[in-house]
């Protein structure tokens, strides 16, 4: 799978970038492997990651994303859903080598 600069959500173009070690306020050491910015349209990916890694950081933020442009916000914040949705799509990807 090609990790793209942008991609558009439901007609809102998020830019993907890379850092060294994203934080996030509320994770237990505040690192993650990526997180989403819904203000900034942006997806951040931590650098570094292995491949599937990579791959299914990104399935991850989009569905965050997906989520939120579709106004589900409470479906947005929930980890389970999103881990369970994040499996099964990329699963369905890599499968059919899309």
């Amino acid at each position: 799978m090609k990790i793209p600069n942008r991609i558009d959500i439901l007609g809102v173009m998020y830019t993907i970038k890379f850092e060294n070690n994203p934080k996030v306020i509320g994770e237990p050491d505040g690192s993650v492997w990526g997180y989403t910015s819904y203000e900034s349209a942006s997806i951040i990916l931590r650098k570094g990651l292995k491949k599937q890694q990579r791959e299914k950081t990104l399935v991850h933020e989009v569905m965050h994303a997906l989520l939120h442009e579709m106004g589900q916000f409470e479906y947005c914040a929930d980890e389970e859903l999103i881990c369970t949705l994040e499996t099964g799509i990329y699963q369905i990807l890599k499968d059919n080598e899309l």
